[in-house]
């Protein structure tokens, strides 16, 4: 049985029934072909858990592919295959998991327990097992602008106003303090083609093209959303 609380109670299976409309349309086709030629090379026999799934959109749709050991865990939902908790403190025994994926959700922790959460992706991680995490950035091009003019940095969302948000960079530190070796690093969304930028957000739906153009541009620290992939260095 499904369990709702926050904003999957308001905005229900937003992620399944995606707005074309939605401004970050093009980043979320982003992710799901990043995700989509990243499982072609994992066996489907894997260990996979989605921190912070949201309301399981990956769970399933990876499960329908054979992924049949591919689970979720969140504090605002729970399902058959997503389990209701924290990703502070994760609900598994150490080194239950192939990969470990936390999307666009460590930005809702507090700093300490942004760290915690680090450590339990550890924890539960194979030894070389890979964690794969997307954040806005906080100091983003267009938010530096912002700061310059406003004199304050403007939330990465201004609707939910994440309590965690960080430059990209501090999270690339905290996951090496924390015994993760960096992988690989994308920059999506460059905000310093402010025009494009502001015309994307607008018509996301028609401007996908000019967005994945922008993209091969991309500069980590000066992009909305970073991807970083890491793996457990095992010391």
């Amino acid at each position: 049985m499904k369990k709702r609380r926050g904003i999957y109670s308001e905005l229900g299976d937003y992620h399944k029934n995606i707005d074309k409309k939605w401004a970050y349309y093009p980043i979320f086709l982003s992710k799901m072909k990043f995700l989509d030629e990243f499982f072609k090379d994992i066996p489907k026999k894997f260990n996979i858990l989605d921190a912070g799934c949201g309301e399981g959109f990956l769970v399933e749709k990876f499960r329908s592919l054979g992924y049949k050991n591919f689970s979720g865990i969140d504090k605002n939902y729970s399902s058959k295959y997503v389990r209701k908790g924290e990703i502070s403190r994760l609900p598994y025994n150490n080194k239950s998991f192939d990969v470990v994926l936390c999307l666009d959700s460590l930005q809702y922790l507090s700093f300490k327990n942004q760290e915690k959460a680090i450590n339990e992706f550890r924890r539960v991680l194979k030894e070389k097992g890979t964690l794969i995490v997307t954040i806005p950035n906080l100091k983003h091009f267009a938010a530096r602008l912002y700061r310059l003019i406003k004199g304050k940095w403007k939330p990465t969302d201004s609707k939910t106003f994440p309590i965690g948000d960080r430059a990209a960079g501090e999270y690339v530190n905290m996951l090496r303090e924390n015994g993760f070796k960096i992988m690989e690093r994308r920059g999506w969304f460059p905000t310093y083609f402010i025009i494009c930028s502001l015309l994307i957000k607008k018509f996301p739906d028609k401007l996908v093209w000019l967005y994945n153009l922008i993209n091969t541009f991309a500069i980590p620290g000066l992009s909305y959303i970073n991807l970083i992939v890491c793996e457990d260095d095992g010391i």
